[in-house]
């Protein structure tokens, strides 16, 4: 029988936790051991915290975790945040904590990477991508649903009054065949003005102000730069500051003000200094910002947000998307992606454009494509409100596509996400199939025809279909 050793906890002395003697990790700042049971980890602190770390750490498993958890949706942040939810001392006098192990889809369970943690580097750098066995690798679709997930588990946070100060590839697990993010390492968190920051961050996501002046303390704003360079990252796989351009013969110093005054957009509209040395040995050269410009590639939605962030917000830290302007822009380009017609394409998804052809395999779309223009009732008139839904063979329709006043995310009621419709692609044309709206009236030609529950309409451009339902909306039939 394998060792293990007891430790006590110090918020409660009577309860008591028996791990592993066995190490199983370790990071800058603890040593990791696992139960034997696999239920839960403890990190074991090299060097024992000072008292406002100690006050940091009873805060977070007390009034922080309190918060995030025992509120409207709090199940949802359980498996968003790697929570500490106990502290210990040893029989030696260290100080540890204990949180929940990672949930399995978030470590490799195949080939040569089987075990390791799924950090974003295995998937947005292309040598790494090689290592990750083809059914975990995921393709654009995950990596966008990762992208919304941390957008909005970083809102979450925010919400709270809390900054992570260190959010980077190291401390953010992705799952991208499932669309989901771990945040881990919150055990230093920043909460302004009474916790400072443990660490600046980590090199490359540290926000250019912060590497000019260490005497400025990581904020949510600071957050909010290495956010957007993750999310660039997830759907382009380049960095959106490391470029060619060169600042000093010393490598330290050169990185040094790349990363801070002289922090340019690798893709900036003025100035085309610091575009990437395209490695040209890859069918899909990620690093050709020519081949696959972040405007093509990622939709209008997120264009915008991009060149907030790395034009606009670079040096200007009040100008940087927020973690829910992020959330909001992914959803609409969620809504707007369409199967690729190339079933040997890599990324198989792709956000739908004029050309009506994939960035990423040049294949055009063999197709038409139903869309949903939505309107909300303003003053006895119907308005578009440039939200769009894009219908895809088996789009399943839910209630936030009929009514304005429900949305999803993580307080959507169980009863509200269920299936309300779906499109169906037969024999050459589109269908919408009601499925549990009693209110859908369908106009075609000035002609009104209710639409009742379990029946269906072929989709025909120009033709409305408006719940009048209250909140209900309009949505407005086209084709690409």
């Amino acid at each position: 029988m394998a060792a293990t050793k007891t430790l006590t906890s110090i918020i409660d002395p009577s309860k008591t936790y028996v791990i592993d003697a066995e190490q199983k990790g370790e990071g800058g700042k603890k040593k990791v051991f696992f139960s034997p049971k696999r239920d839960f980890a403890v990190g074991i602190y090299k060097s024992n915290p000072d008292q406002v770390f100690m006050d940091r750490l009873q805060d977070l498993v007390g009034r922080y975790r309190k918060d995030l958890f025992e509120h409207e949706g709090g199940d949802v942040w359980k498996t968003r945040f790697c929570w500490p939810y106990d502290i210990i001392r040893t029989e030696k006098g260290k100080i540890g904590i204990v949180m929940p192990l990672y949930p399995p889809h978030f470590l490799f369970e195949k080939g040569i990477l089987k075990g390791k943690e799924k950090k974003g580097n295995w998937f947005t750098k292309p040598l790494s991508r090689r290592g990750v066995d083809p059914t975990e690798v995921g393709d654009w679709r995950g990596m966008l649903l990762c992208a919304l997930d941390l957008a909005r588990t970083i809102r979450r946070m925010h919400a709270a009054g809390l900054c992570h100060s260190d959010l980077s590839y190291n401390n953010v697990l992705l799952s991208p065949t499932n669309g989901k993010v771990q945040v881990i390492d919150v055990d230093e968190l920043v909460v302004p003005g009474k916790y400072p920051a443990g660490v600046l961050g980590t090199n490359w996501f540290i926000a250019p102000e912060v590497v000019i002046d260490h005497n400025i303390e990581p904020s949510q704003r600071t957050d909010l730069h290495a956010l957007a360079c993750l999310i660039y990252l997830y759907l382009l796989r380049r960095h959106p500051l490391q470029g060619r351009k060169v600042f000093d013969q010393d490598p330290d110093s050169d990185d040094r003000i790349q990363q801070g005054k002289g922090a340019l957009f690798v893709e900036d509209s003025r100035d085309t200094s610091n575009r990437p040395e395209v490695e040209g040995y890859r069918p899909l050269d990620w690093s050709n910002v020519e081949r696959l410009p972040y405007q093509a590639v990622t939709g209008p939605y997120l264009s915008k947000l991009i060149k907030q962030a790395f034009e606009e917000g670079i040096h200007d830290p009040s100008k940087r998307p927020s973690a829910s302007e992020w959330e909001n822009a992914l959803w609409n380009t969620y809504e707007r992606l369409t199967p690729c017609s190339n079933p040997k394409c890599p990324e198989h998804f792709f956000v739908l454009n004029k050309a009506k052809t994939c960035p990423f395999c040049l294949q055009p779309l063999s197709h038409t494509v139903p869309i949903f223009d939505i309107h909300c009732k303003r003053k006895d008139e119907w308005v578009f409100v440039r939200r769009q839904v894009y219908g895809t063979h088996g789009k399943s329709m839910h209630k936030w596509h009929f009514f304005d006043n429900i949305f999803f995310n993580e307080k959507t009621p169980k009863a509200d996400i269920a299936t309300v419709g779906s499109v169906v692609a037969h024999k050459g044309g589109w269908y919408f199939l009601n499925s549990k709206l009693n209110d859908l009236v369908i106009v075609m030609n000035g002609k009104e025809t209710p639409l009742s529950i379990g029946g269906s309409i072929k989709l025909e451009e120009g033709m409305e279909i408006r719940n009048d339902a209250d909140h209900g909306v309009m949505l407005k039939v086209k084709f690409k």
